[in-house]
């Protein structure tokens, strides 16, 4: 299920307001166990809720990449930070996704941004133990094996303490990566206009007018 109808809408109102929008279609791999009693005994169950395609909006202050690249699918690197709590990543190792997650627990920091935890901290959203850490997963472009070709690789790795838990080969061929733009003005992939830049200098006008 791709909840085409919730993510166009987000697709459309970021890209018409902001002018572009980032969209990664991962494979997604998410699942979840529970134990029941069956006849004095207890059985543990698995459930999947979902294995297959999925689409992941991410804001522009979410993703990474060189300065000046022009094509996204032949860019040195290009990543995307997630938030995830502890239960998710272990919940990703247990799903053999992710590897070393608890050398990335082993950490008195939350894994937050100071700025969103002053926030959260104020509207007492969330308790600072329960705060998410900062995950990127990260297209590259590398030599594995130095046979002189240059690979795409995936790696989702947590910077802080520079540990990898996971590393493949990126075997589709392409990227799973798009940027949609309201109006495109450069040969630039990843920039657009929207309407709020469309209309500034009527917004001006309209601002000097009525501070006459």
């Amino acid at each position: 299920h791709l909840n085409l109808r919730e993510v166009n809408n987000e697709i459309f109102y970021e890209t018409s307001s902001l002018g572009f929008q980032f969209v990664h279609v991962p494979w997604i791999y998410d699942s979840y166990t529970y134990k029941r009693m069956i006849a004095g005994s207890i059985e543990e169950v698995e459930v999947v809720r979902k294995d297959g395609p999925g689409i992941i909006t991410y804001p522009y202050e979410q993703v990474y990449y060189r300065a000046f690249v022009s094509e996204l699918q032949r860019a040195p690197w290009i990543g995307f930070k997630n938030l995830l709590t502890e239960q998710e990543l272990r919940a990703r190792q247990m799903q053999g996704i992710y590897d070393d997650v608890d050398k990335v627990l082993d950490d008195e920091r939350d894994g937050t941004h100071q700025n969103i935890k002053d926030m959260e901290e104020r509207a007492g959203l969330i308790s600072e133990k329960g705060m998410p850490y900062e995950i990127f997963e990260l297209y590259l472009f590398w030599d594995v094996d130095e046979d002189g070709k240059m690979e795409d690789i995936r790696i989702w790795f947590e910077p802080s303490k520079e540990i990898i838990l996971r590393a493949e080969y990126n075997d589709l061929g392409v990227r799973p990566i798009s940027c949609f733009k309201y109006m495109r003005y450069t040969k630039r992939e990843d920039v657009g206009i929207g309407v709020g830049k469309m209309t500034e200098q009527l917004q001006d006008a309209m601002d000097a007018l009525f501070n006459m």
